[in-house]
């Protein structure tokens, strides 16, 4: 699982968002998702996301 913290206004975020689509073609059977900091303000501070763009990765067993 891989999470994308990230904001709608932010150029950083915005030019992250390319990396992602590309990772999504290159890594079919990873899950991929996007949390828009702004409007999930609790879930980006469980998951302590100070800056953005922030990515989260994670590997299940």
């Amino acid at each position: 699982v891989i999470i994308d913290s990230t904001t709608s206004w932010y150029g950083p975020c915005r030019d992250i968002a390319l990396v992602f689509a590309e990772y999504a073609k290159k890594f079919p059977g990873a899950i991929l998702l996007k949390v828009d900091v702004d409007k999930l303000k609790d879930v980006a501070e469980a998951y302590n996301v100070e800056a953005m763009p922030t990515s989260l990765f994670s590997k299940g067993r």
